[in-house]
């Protein structure tokens, strides 16, 4: 489960490559998918096919006249309008702007559609003008709830059942605006601040979860849906092992893994890389890799994020504040095995996660990781390949360095046990485990935070017990 850089592609000219601050992909694009790039006031659009093969092919270019460049926003929307597929770009006084994308992936004419109409689309259901009204206007729409989530959006989405995700870099919280009634604001709580994206994914079994980026505090949280509406479930910060500090670029994509679909959550921000993250049906976010800037690509102060899954493939592209260009890296789908909630995995990459009841696991082969929630059961782990495999212990509270837990090498392992908490691990080859053979890099992955529910907050004091009866 390890991201690899694939270089950067540029198209040799300056206003094309430079100050990329805004990426959409048209995913289902005859031909393959379409990656287009905008520089926004600094030029034009770019536009490239994706290939199976990770590689980024170059279609076609635009560049913005005098009105076009005062009109750019750095937003990059795609919307759908009278069969044409428009790439809208920036807003003027009366109408937004876009070029028309033809099916070989070159420009078209460019279109400015009216607000009147883009009012009309929305209340028709066409999401692609709400995405466009949101993230390029600061006023709210006709037939939505009024909030002032509309001012300074940065990321939106929709839930399946039909309610609208929205986040500003000027609230601190989830904004939920359901089909019908008032407006919830969501994980004001949490520690979120200056959020500046969203990422949505679909129910699970748990309910539809939302992983917000907060650059104030270089995190990430998670939302669930719930009967009471969006609830926190997650709350993660930056270290020195990953990339998302003042995060400002996340991206959710879902991948098809051996044992089923897998959501992953890529993000990026002021320490120059992209850091990867399993999101669990729950909402547990479990961190996977971090690809920082090399000489092959270009990722310092990462700007903008895109991902897509084509053959066997995850393929993410990243543009830079910084570097000119678009980098890429890329993901094999093909050895990914998925979670593993039973606790035996197989012969691919397997997140393999201890949960009450679940307390005995096994790898089996390929590279794995063991992740261990917090509970009072005595965990075995039976066949750790050091160098191989690694031990996620970033779910037991406030551990932060590995010197604060007691390893015990031991025939076959080693013995962990940290503030009532213990790990059994046994080594594939039968060797004795040291701290350096189990967390050759120290301890990785972010700060976890504990988050508590609304209703542990402000739960009811229990009930008094009953005063016995006097005696008679």
């Amino acid at each position: 489960m390890r991201l690899h850089g694939q270089g950067r592609v540029q198209t040799g000219i300056d206003m094309f490559d430079t100050s990329l601050g805004a990426m959409t992909i048209w995913q289902d694009a005859p031909g393959g998918p379409l990656l287009l790039a905008s520089s926004g006031r600094h030029g034009g659009m770019s536009a490239w096919r994706v290939s199976a093969a990770g590689t980024l092919i170059l279609q076609d270019t635009v560049g913005f006249d005098a009105n076009g460049l005062n009109a750019a926003r750095d937003h990059l929307v795609l919307a759908e309008l009278q069969g044409e597929m428009i790439a809208f770009f920036g807003v003027g006084s009366t109408a937004f702007w876009g070029h028309v994308i033809n099916p070989d992936g070159t420009f078209g004419v460019r279109r400015q559609v009216g607000f009147e109409r883009v009012t009309q689309e929305i209340a028709a259901g066409h999401d692609g003008f709400v995405h466009l009204w949101a993230l390029m206007q600061d006023t709210v729409p006709d037939g939505f709830a009024n909030s002032t989530v509309w001012t300074g959006t940065r990321g939106v989405a929709r839930t399946e059942d039909g309610a609208l995700l929205l986040v500003s870099s000027f609230e601190n919280a989830l904004h939920v605006l359901p089909g019908a009634g008032g407006v919830q604001q969501a994980g004001g709580s949490m520690g979120m601040a200056a959020p500046t994206g969203l990422a949505a994914f679909a129910d699970a079994g748990y309910g539809a979860r939302a992983v917000v980026a907060g650059a104030g505090g270089s995190s990430l949280s998670v939302l669930r849906a719930g009967a009471q509406g969006f609830v926190p479930v997650e709350h993660v910060t930056d270290t020195a092992s990953t990339a998302f500090y003042r995060v400002q670029a996340i991206s959710g994509v879902q991948v098809q893994a051996q044992r089923g679909p897998l959501d992953l959550v890529l993000v990026g921000g002021a320490d120059h890389g992209v850091s990867l993250f399993a999101l669990t049906p729950e909402g547990w976010l479990i961190w996977l890799d971090t690809y920082f800037d090399t000489a092959l690509t270009g990722l310092h102060n990462v700007a903008t994020l895109q991902t897509v899954v084509h053959g066997d493939r995850l393929i993410v592209a990243a543009t830079s504040g910084r570097d000119p260009g678009i980098s890429l890296l890329t993901l094999s789908v093909a050895g990914l095995g998925g979670l593993v909630n039973d606790g035996q995995g197989g012969a691919r990459d397997d997140i393999i996660i201890a949960r009450p009841g679940v307390t005995t696991l096994t790898g089996g082969g390929g590279r794995n990781l063991f992740v261990i929630r917090s509970q009072p059961d005595a965990i075995t782990i039976t066949d750790f390949t050091p160098g191989l495999d690694r031990l996620d212990l970033s779910a037991w509270p406030m551990l932060r360095h590995v010197s604060q837990l007691e390893i015990t090498p031991g025939t076959g392992g080693a013995r962990i046990v940290y503030r009532g908490h213990e790990v059994h691990l046994f080594s594939k080859s039968g060797q004795a485990l040291g701290a350096e053979d189990i967390f050759p890099h120290g301890l990785e992955g972010p700060d976890r935070v504990m988050v508590l529910s609304h209703s542990e907050l402000y739960a009811a004091a229990p009930e008094p017990a009953p005063v016995p009866e006097p005696a008679p």
